[in-house]
């Protein structure tokens, strides 16, 4: 009886690798797999003997196969976009931004950074739209918000040099359907790389003529070329002059047209890379960390207003929104965000430093900027190095307020989680490589599908869990897709080492802390529980939760106005 039982076992954990095997392949060409798979791996640590702090026994034919499928992906070139959002402006060679009916940028691709001035999570001011273009652009606005009949739009587009040019406009529709955004797109030319090889294998023309043919190509204007180039428009005309006569041409207006017809046949079926992530303030600064690493930091608020720190998190970053930012400026609050180590513009930690270089980066910024006593705010997992850095250096940090801090990972907060997470945060601890194989996965299908696709797994979107159904308006997703990339910004390994960093015992940590600890969570926050809360309010005098109803784990986005009022409480304080 009891070997037929361990062979039934031994059969039963069999099918269960095979499943994993089959689904991880089946990943590269079917997103649906991904979700196969992680069930497939729950279901291999509820058979495994070991308890959730030990190492995962995996076989060898397992083991090998999950190195060859991360190889494969590793190789594979990036998917054709179908998220209709981040389609929009990857699938263009030209500049091209999307809005929600608010106006806030949704997704900008690298291009529409120079022709456009939009910051992905902000307002667009609109500075690109000509004034006799406004009512027609408009009337297209009104269309994606109310379901009007005008879905399309030719509008003339104008740049800081009062140069016009033209953009469709044309509504889309979202990821789930249900709201519908504004896309802008220039119908123009674009230089691309391959004009640039072709001047100079063709016509031989220097790097310096080269740089002086594509800025003719896009300002047409001696005197902009002399001014970009810091030279004088003598200079200028001479290398014109010269570009004439490699080029056989005999006018400059001979030689923009062959410039756009070699443009033209370039970037015929090109494509262009969602931009990267930018900080939507715009006031970023980057600073060299005593050993030799970048770290960057933003700002929004009063520019000489009472400093608060702002520490993102895993998917909640530190983008308040245009309303909360405008308050802040009304109160005279200077919000100071920095990007932690690996995310943006920020170099990673060393390894097996991660959570103590992140303390150390938010000391390092403070002392930076010559503050002392500050009041700051821990986002999600960027709690935890910030507790630490108050620990470290209790003269910094005068208060503390968090949203969703993760509590103590125990089996009973795991089993609270969404499928994904759960599965995600047990590998992390007992299988790190099969646990970076996954998010490796999870990273070529957000390249296919976007952003919503993780955080859809990551909160359980489609099956109604969510908190408030706020979470559903297009007013605040873009605010949670700049979060999103901001985190994916990093890196597939960067992001496992955020969601390890979750196992970190901080309990001594906050047993210390020397300053108040104000801890906001969701009530719909899966990962919330109130016995735990009491357990880590019990480790310090000064620590506190607050329960908030009709909200989860974006709280800031969904009670914006609670947030705020906040900020302001511990400024004031």
């Amino acid at each position: 009886m009891a070997r037929d039982e361990a062979l039934d076992g031994d059969a039963e954990r069999s099918d269960v690798d095979m499943d994993i095997i089959a689904a991880t392949y089946r990943t590269l060409s079917d997103a649906t797999a991904f979700d196969t798979m992680v069930l497939a791996w729950e279901r291999k640590l509820a058979g495994s003997t070991g308890g959730d702090a030990n190492a995962l026994d995996m076989n060898s034919g397992l083991a090998k196969h999950l190195g060859a499928a991360k190889s494969l992906i590793g190789r594979i070139e990036r998917p054709q976009q179908e998220s209709p959002v981040e389609a929009a402006v990857s699938s263009v060679a030209a500049p091209a931004i999307v809005l929600n009916p608010a106006g806030i940028v949704a997704a900008a691709n690298a291009l529409a950074k120079d022709r456009f001035a939009s910051r992905q999570g902000q307002v667009d001011a609109l500075e690109w739209l000509h004034p006799s273009s406004v009512n027609d652009f408009a009337a297209v606005r009104r269309s994606a918000r109310d379901g009007g009949n005008r879905k399309h739009a030719i509008v003339r587009t104008v740049n800081a040099g009062a140069e016009t040019g033209i953009a469709e406009v044309y509504v889309i529709d979202g990821v789930s359907g249900g709201e519908r955004y504004v896309a802008i797109r220039a119908l123009e030319i674009v230089w691309s790389e391959e004009v640039d090889e072709q001047l100079a294998e063709a016509f031989g023309l220097t790097e310096a003529e080269r740089k002086v043919a594509r800025l003719l190509f896009e300002t047409r204007n001696s005197a902009q070329i002399a001014e970009r180039r810091d030279t004088s428009t003598q200079t200028v005309r001479t290398q014109i002059k010269k570009i004439l006569a490699k080029t056989e041409t005999t006018s400059q207006v001979d030689l923009i047209r062959m410039l756009a017809l070699l443009s033209a046949r370039a970037s015929h079926g090109l494509t262009s890379d969602e931009d990267d992530w930018r900080d939507p303030w715009n006031n970023e600064r980057v600073f060299v960390r005593p050993d030799g690493r970048k770290l960057a930091y933003s700002w929004t608020g009063a520019r000489n207003g009472r400093p608060v720190l702002v520490v993102h998190g895993l998917t909640l970053g530190y983008i308040m929104g245009p309303r909360i930012e405008r308050q802040l400026k009304a109160v005279n609050i200077k919000l100071i965000a920095i990007t932690r180590p690996g995310c943006g513009n920020s170099d990673a930690s060393p390894p097996g430093r991660y959570l103590a270089d992140h303390a150390a980066a938010i000391t390092q910024l403070l002392t930076k900027l010559a503050l002392k006593n500050v009041p700051s705010i821990g986002l999600a997992s960027g709690s935890l190095p910030l507790i630490k850095a108050a620990v470290d250096n209790p003269d910094l940090i005068r208060s503390i307020l968090t949203v969703a801090m993760p509590l103590p990972l125990n089996a009973a907060h795991l089993g609270r989680l969404s499928r994904f997470q759960r599965t995600t945060f047990t590998l992390s601890r007992r299988a790190p490589e099969v646990a970076n194989m996954i998010a490796e996965a999870g990273y070529f299908i957000i390249k296919r599908k976007g952003i919503e696709w993780y955080i859809d797994r990551g909160w359980d979107r489609p099956s109604g869990n969510w908190a408030s159904q706020t979470i559903d308006n297009a007013e605040i997703w873009p605010m949670i897709r700049n979060s999103a990339l901001l985190t994916f910004s990093a890196g597939p390994k960067e992001f496992m080492r955020e969601v390890r960093m979750a196992w970190a015992d901080v309990g001594k940590d906050i047993s210390r802390l020397q300053c108040a600890l104000h801890n906001l969570q969701g009530l719909g926050n899966r990962g919330y529980d109130a016995d735990d809360a009491a357990l880590v309010d019990a480790m310090s005098a000064g620590s506190m939760t607050e329960e908030v109803p009709d909200a989860g784990y974006f709280l800031p986005y969904e009670k914006p106005d609670l947030f705020l009022e906040h900020i302001i409480k511990i400024a004031n304080e």
